[in-house]
C-alpha cells in the first residue's frame, strides 16, 4: 500500500510534468507565431510607406535593409573606432609640460615666450658673470673650491633651463621666417597633436581607415546589385516604364548619398577620438603654422579647421568614387558574377591607396 501510494504520486508528478512541458511548447509556438505576425504587419506598414515615397528612397531602403548595408556600416564604424584607439600615442610628462607652455605663452601673440626666453638668457649671463668673479676670488684665495663649484652648478642649471627653450626658439624662428616670406602671422604652437591627427605620424591610421571604408563601400554598392541579378529583378528593372538608364541613375545616386554619409560619419568619429586624445588647440590658426604643412602654395592662406574640412571632403569623394566604380563594374563587367569581382575591386583600391598615400 505504501509502495502503491509512492507509485501513484510518482505517476501523478510525471503527468503534471508532461502537461507543463506541452503548455510550455505551445506557449513558445504561440510566441513565435505572434512574432511572425508582428514582423509581417511591420513589413506591410513599411511597404505602404515606401509605396508613397519617391523611387530614390526605395533604393535607399534596399541598400540599407534588404541588402543589410546597415550591418556593413556598423562593422566599419566599429573597426574604425578600434583602429583610432589602437593607434593613439601616449605622450611623456615632459612633452605634456611643453604643450602646456604652448597653451600658456604661445599663439599669435607669443610675447610671453620671448620674455621667458630673454629671462632664461639673462640668467645664464648672470650665472656666467658670477662664476667668472668667483674664479678670480678663488685665485686670490678668497673662496674655496666648494664655493666655486656652487657657482658652476648654478651656471649648469641656468644653461639647462635655457636648453629647454630650444624647441620654442625654433618655433619662433620659423614663425618669423613665415612672416618675412609670405606676410602671414603664423602661430607659435605645438606640432605634436596635429602631426598625429593628419601629419606623417597619422599616415598609417589614415591608410587603414581608407582601406576599411573602401571595403565597406564595395560591399554596400555590390550586394544589392548581385541580389537583383540572382533573383531576376534586373530584367524587370530593365523593362520599367522610365527606362533602364533612369533606374541605374537612381541607384547610383542612392549609392553616392549612402556611402557619402557613411564617410562623413566615419570622419566625425575619427576626429572626436583624435580630439579626446590630443586636443585641437589653435584650430583657427593658419595651417602654415604647422612646419610640415609649409609645402603647397594652395594651403598657405587657409586655417587648420578649413584644412580639416578639405580632408573630410576628400574622404567623402573617395567613398563616392569607389561606390560609382563598384556600381559600374557590377553592372557592365561582372554582372551575375559580381560577387566574384568584389575581391578584385578591393585589391585594386587597396593597391592604389598604398601608392597614393
Amino acid at each position: 500500500s505504501a509502495y502503491k501510494n509512492k507509485s501513484s504520486v510518482k505517476n501523478l508528478f510525471c503527468a503534471e510534468m508532461r502537461i507543463t512541458m506541452k503548455i510550455g511548447v505551445l506557449a513558445v509556438q504561440g510566441a513565435f507565431i505572434e512574432h511572425e505576425h508582428m514582423i509581417e504587419k511591420i513589413g506591410h506598414v513599411v511597404q505602404r510607406i515606401l509605396s508613397r515615397l519617391p523611387h530614390f528612397w526605395k533604393e535607399m531602403y534596399k541598400f540599407l535593409i534588404t541588402a543589410r548595408g546597415w550591418i556593413v556600416i556598423c562593422v566599419v564604424v566599429f573597426i574604425t573606432i578600434f583602429i583610432c584607439n589602437n593607434q593613439k600615442i601616449a605622450y611623456s610628462e615632459d612633452e605634456k609640460k611643453r604643450d602646456e607652455y604652448y597653451q600658456q605663452y604661445g599663439g599669435r601673440d607669443y610675447s610671453g615666450f620671448t620674455s621667458l626666453i630673454e629671462q632664461r638668457q639673462n640668467d645664464v649671463y648672470e650665472a656666467q658673470a658670477k662664476l667668472d668673479a668667483a674664479r678670480e676670488q678663488y685665485e686670490r684665495g678668497e673662496l674655496s673650491e666648494d664655493d666655486v663649484s656652487r657657482y658652476v652648478y648654478n651656471l649648469m642649471d641656468a644653461e639647462r633651463l635655457l636648453d629647454n627653450m630650444s624647441e620654442y626658439m625654433q618655433q619662433i624662428e620659423y614663425v618669423s621666417q613665415i612672416k618675412e616670406q609670405y606676410g602671414i602671422d603664423a602661430y607659435v604652437m605645438s606640432q605634436r597633436g596635429y602631426d598625429q591627427i593628419f601629419g606623417s605620424k597619422g599616415a598609417t591610421r589614415k591608410l587603414l581607415i581608407y582601406i576599411i571604408l573602401g571595403f565597406g563601400v564595395v560591399l554596400i554598392a555590390e550586394t544589392e546589385s548581385s541580389v537583383e541579378y540572382k533573383n531576376g529583378m534586373n530584367m524587370l528593372i530593365g523593362s520599367s516604364k522610365k527606362g533602364r538608364r533612369w533606374e541605374h541613375t537612381v541607384k547610383a545616386a542612392a549609392v553616392c548619398i549612402l556611402v557619402g554619409v557613411s564617410a562623413f560619419l566615419l570622419y566625425i568619429i575619427e576626429m572626436i577620438i583624435m580630439y579626446k586624445a590630443y586636443g585641437m588647440p589653435y584650430i583657427n590658426a593658419p595651417l602654415i603654422s604647422l612646419t610640415y604643412m609649409n609645402t603647397a602654395k594652395v594651403f598657405r592662406n587657409i586655417t587648420i579647421s578649413q584644412y580639416m574640412l578639405i580632408l573630410m571632403a576628400e574622404e567623402i569623394l573617395f567613398a563616392v568614387a569607389v561606390g560609382l566604380e563598384t556600381v559600374f563594374a557590377s553592372r557592365h563587367i561582372f554582372k551575375k558574377n559580381s560577387g566574384k569581382g568584389i575581391p578584385l575591386i578591393i585589391v585594386i583600391n587597396t593597391a592604389i591607396l598604398c601608392i597614393i598615400m
